[in-house]
């Protein structure tokens, strides 16, 4: 028997198998629900957007004239267009937030975000593409793979088949490799038909849909082999099932959140209540300096004859050097909190071989734009406009502005996608750890074979 007819009797053997039909509908059905779901998730987000961004500009547009520095004080809403790809992965957007807003100081997340304090986004419990892969069909390829040898163990006719062939590895790895090309055709399929109704937004890369899909292909081959590890390991079939769902349930549902617990406890998190107390405090401290200071040159009549808001704050560049150490004093303030999520970040990036599930996910969400890195994109770019028409407004009052009434001439925020770089590096780490996990799980599956374990 040639290689080819051997590989050709494979296929054909487990195509007439009813498994295949019913992994396909499962997969397209699970696709097709997420689909629907991510697409009422974007349409739901784009009206309140709309309207919060329609409310927040017409507020503005309507205040009362006041000096330039004094317009500078009143927040600005920035919103962070949806993302391409967010229907079909929701990321981490629910921990970092979709907005900010600006103030003369500072970017100030959304009161309901927690991105801030937390180390890195696990599932956040929708039913998105990447939890149907990691939650669903990660456990469909896992029993897939058990059944590569525990189906003949079952019947008693795994021994008669080792006797028959000549290299019992081969064998293995032509049974494998038949079947994982097949479930991941069946895969592909069912994703491409499940987006035919629901289709990627526009602005959607070909090297995205490319990345996104062989990260998924990548995944669930690691959990087809981790199915052949428990096969060759487990003599019992019942036994080998009961090992597969405990694996699964532990490096899916468990070590995930363990992980971000035990960094916890290692590092607790600093108090934000406390890091805001602190500037708060310094805050008025520097604020009654200014006032005292005031004073001194009203008293002086350095002031007279100058506008309200001069006598009031004083010139300008008083203002800028209490303003300066106010936002000095609140970024030293956030320093312990901002320095603690960096490092449970780089912990757990550390930790994402342990789990595949984990590296699968960071790397979907960088590689989606709902992740950390298009967010700081976001946020460095908010900050980029907030100096923009802070410099607008001070350059006004510098000129002698008394009231600012030209509302309008301040434009609205425009968000520029930051490209194929601020993924890259995620997505190449991601692959690199999965492509390492599946390369350790198939030496040992061949070194299980090798050492017997196909004849017991």
């Amino acid at each position: 028997m040639t290689a080819f007819s051997a590989v050709w009797r494979e296929w054909h053997l487990y195509r007439r198998s009813s498994r295949l039909p019913l992994i396909f509908v499962f997969a397209l059905g699970c696709l097709l629900v997420a689909g629907w779901l991510g697409t009422q998730r974007v349409q739901a987000q784009a009206v309140a957007q709309e309207a919060a961004l329609h409310g927040n500009r017409q507020a503005w547009l309507n205040q009362a004239p006041a000096s330039p520095h004094a317009v500078t004080h009143r927040a600005l809403l920035v919103l962070k267009p949806v993302a391409p790809l967010a229907r079909w992965v929701e990321g981490h957007e629910p921990l970092l937030g979709r907005h900010v807003f600006l103030d003369s100081h500072r970017v100030i997340p959304p009161a309901g975000s927690t991105g801030a304090a937390l180390p890195l986004a696990q599932w956040a419990g929708s039913l998105d593409a990447p939890a149907v892969v990691s939650l669903l069909l990660s456990l469909v390829f896992l029993l897939e793979g058990l059944a590569v040898v525990t189906r003949d163990r079952e019947h008693d006719t795994l021994g008669l088949v080792v006797l028959q062939c000549s290299a019992p590895t081969v064998w293995l790895a032509r049974r494998a490799l038949v079947r994982l090309v097949s479930l991941l055709g069946v895969v592909l399929a069912a994703a491409f038909l499940a987006t035919l109704p629901f289709p990627v937004m526009a602005g959607t890369s070909l090297s995205q849909v490319a990345m996104l899909l062989l990260l998924a292909l990548d995944h669930l081959t690691v959990w087809f082999l981790v199915g052949m590890v428990c096969s060759l390991t487990v003599r019992e079939p019942r036994q080998g099932l009961w090992t597969c769902l405990l694996v699964w349930v532990a490096l899916v549902l468990v070590l995930p959140r363990v992980q971000v617990s035990v960094l916890r406890a290692l590092d607790p998190a600093p108090s934000s209540l406390e890091a805001r107390l602190t500037a708060t405090a310094a805050e008025n401290r520097i604020r009654a300096d200014q006032e005292r200071e005031v004073s001194r040159l009203l008293a002086s009549g350095a002031l007279d004859g100058k506008p309200d808001m001069v006598q009031a704050e004083g010139p300008q560049e008083v203002r800028d050097r209490y303003d300066d150490a106010v936002e000095r004093t609140r970024r030293e303030a956030e320093a312990p909190l901002n320095a603690w999520r960096d490092r449970q970040q780089d912990r757990l990036r550390r930790l994402t071989w342990m789990a595949p599930g984990t590296a699968f996910g960071a790397a979907v969400a960088e590689v989606s734009g709902t992740g950390f890195e298009r967010h700081r994109a976001f946020v460095e770019q908010a900050d980029r406009y907030r100096t923009r028409v802070l410099d607008r407004l001070n350059g006004l009052e510098e000129a002698g502005m008394v009231e600012f009434r030209d509302f309008e001439s301040i434009p609205v925020f425009t968000f520029s996608e930051p490209g194929t770089r601020a993924w890259w590096p995620a997505a190449c780490t991601g692959l690199a750890t999965l492509a390492t996990q599946a390369f350790i799980l198939c030496g040992l599956v061949f070194r299980l074979a090798r050492s017997g374990r196909l004849a017991r």
